[in-house]
């Protein structure tokens, strides 16, 4: 069956069946209009792609890393001479077991005093290497070790303990194991003789306990 088309003849319209010229140019009308959709459907998944892409790449550039106490970490520490709290604290949960290069977990920082808690770090005057990275890692005491685990805070740098550059602002909201390390890479590499955590926001208990804050070089 041949194809019908309409004819304009002095300004009237008729029905006639398609010769084979009239067929022809369906043809190519038809194949033209199919490469067409192909092209917007290939543009469609490129760009779809692209942005996937980008999404992914976001995420993994701000998510924290985490790992096992066990796996340790083949990062270097920056070497701290001197921690220091501004909270209220137990003889026992002093902040000096922030750190400590003990493996023992069960030594930890802990403070009931009100929001916000600020921790003081110095370095060794022979430390020389910049902060890329730091951590915060969970103590092994059941629920009191990840429930009390901060869940907000700000990292400054200091080189006269006077003026502070704000580095790093986290409001992390992620669950914690059990002698976790969580790990959050900085922007840029940093240089100071000073650090300051100032902690804001608490977990789901209303108290602040860490067993270790590690900074590292890389």
């Amino acid at each position: 069956m041949r194809p019908t088309f309409l004819h304009e003849t002095n300004g009237q319209l008729e029905c006639r069946t398609g010769g084979e010229g009239d067929q022809a140019v369906l043809r190519s009308q038809s194949r033209r209009s199919l490469f067409l959709l192909y092209g917007m459907a290939y543009s469609s998944w490129l760009l779809l792609a692209l942005v996937g892409s980008m999404i992914l790449t976001l995420v993994a550039c701000h998510s924290p890393e985490s790992e096992s106490h066990e796996s340790k970490s083949h990062r270097t520490q920056l070497e701290i001479r001197k921690v220091q709290s501004s909270s209220v604290y137990d003889f026992s949960a002093s902040p000096e077991h922030l750190i400590s290069r003990s493996d023992n977990l069960d030594e930890c920082f802990e403070t009931n005093g009100p929001l916000p808690h600020t921790v003081d770090l110095e370095l060794d005057p022979s430390e020389k290497r910049s902060l890329t990275t730091y951590s915060l890692v969970t103590g092994n005491s059941g629920d009191d070790s990840i429930l009390r685990m901060p869940r907000g805070w700000t990292l400054s740098g200091s080189n006269d303990a006077a003026t502070w550059t704000v580095l790093d602002q986290q409001a992390d909201s992620r669950s914690w194991k059990l002698r976790e390390e969580r790990f959050y890479n900085l922007s840029s590499p940093a240089r100071y003789k000073y650090y300051r955590f100032v902690f804001t926001l608490s977990g789901p208990v209303a108290i602040l306990r860490m067993s270790r804050l590690r900074l590292y070089a890389d």
